[in-house]
């Protein structure tokens, strides 16, 4: 993933019409020096969609500021996702999962 495959993604997401939208977002790696900016970007943009919840995971989002979001989690890794997904299934959803490699979020379909 990089800033404008996100971003272009959240925008394409954001003309779907469905009644329960989500979307879980990992970092952005390798984006040096800009990396805390471009998070930031994306979670600005975040913060003007309608989302029935966000969840965002690594260490470069969890340096955003996110006091626009609503029903927003921060999960360290992928890990935490897969345990909150195994306590709590999420049903009637329609989900945008988008991450780079590295955060390993193609693990997650299959929990859903």
């Amino acid at each position: 993933a990089n800033a404008s495959s996100m971003a272009v993604a959240l925008d394409n997401f954001r003309q779907i019409r469905h009644a329960a939208k989500m979307v879980i977002l990992g970092d952005m790696r390798e984006m040096g020096k800009e990396s805390t900016a471009e998070h930031q970007k994306i979670v600005d943009r975040l913060s003007k969609m309608r989302l029935e919840e966000i969840w965002l995971v690594g260490s470069e989002f969890a340096k955003c500021r996110t006091k626009g979001l609503r029903n927003y989690t921060h999960f360290d890794d992928v890990e935490a996702v897969k345990s909150r997904l195994a306590s709590i299934p999420i049903h009637g959803r329609l989900i945008l999962i988008k991450g780079s490699n590295g955060t390993k979020l193609f693990q997650l379909p299959e929990m859903l």
